[in-house]
């Protein structure tokens, strides 16, 4: 199923390497830009090893250190627990197949790329499967409680618009107040 992860609403045009934060957003229900600053700031502010000659820029969208130990953290900050799928010379045992896969929300790890799969339906901006016989190297997964509480705690926080009743009131004796004290 086609999905941007709310890429497109960002103001985010174009096709980029952003598709950690885009499986992440879709996953979790969290915004997509809320998530991509914070991938970016992971990029940015990682040690830098003896091999990286790259210069610095606080960007998601040229791919992210997904073994780097804040990526682990901020994925287990959100509510999601790592399954492997596979070990070192074990081969491939689990597919991008919705057969293979858990049901729930997962990110799924592959070759070069991270995709969300909800219920067994792959959401991404193209189909990455392979007819199937993609491997999934592992995967993140997140229960529903948590994807609702994460929900919450953001409604929480969001700002409620004031009602107008109160708002016209708060008016009238802001004018009252000037008529009386003469200010501007």
């Amino acid at each position: 199923m086609y999905n941007d992860g709310g890429r497109a609403n960002a103001g985010r045009k174009g096709y980029t390497g952003d598709c950690v934060a885009r499986a992440i957003a879709i996953a979790a229900g969290l915004p997509y830009q809320e998530v991509y600053d914070r991938m970016a700031e992971g990029n940015v502010s990682q040690r830098r090893s003896k091999h990286d000659k790259s210069k610095r820029s606080r960007t998601a969208s040229h791919g992210i250190a997904v073994k780097r130990k804040w990526f682990k953290d901020y994925m287990r900050e959100l509510g999601f627990v790592w399954t492997a799928t596979m070990e070192v010379g074990s081969g491939c045992k689990v597919h991008l197949k919705y057969d293979e896969l858990p049901k729930g929300r997962i990110v799924v790890s592959l070759s070069r790329h991270y995709a969300a799969v909800l219920n067994g339906v792959l959401h991404d901006t193209h189909d990455c499967s392979r007819g199937g016989t993609r491997c999934v190297y592992g995967y993140w997964s997140i229960s529903e409680e948590r994807v609702k509480e994460l929900r919450a705690e953001r409604e929480a926080s969001t700002p409620k618009p004031i009602d107008p009743a109160i708002m016209a009131t708060v008016q009238n004796l802001v004018r009252h107040n000037r008529l009386l004290f003469g200010s501007p």
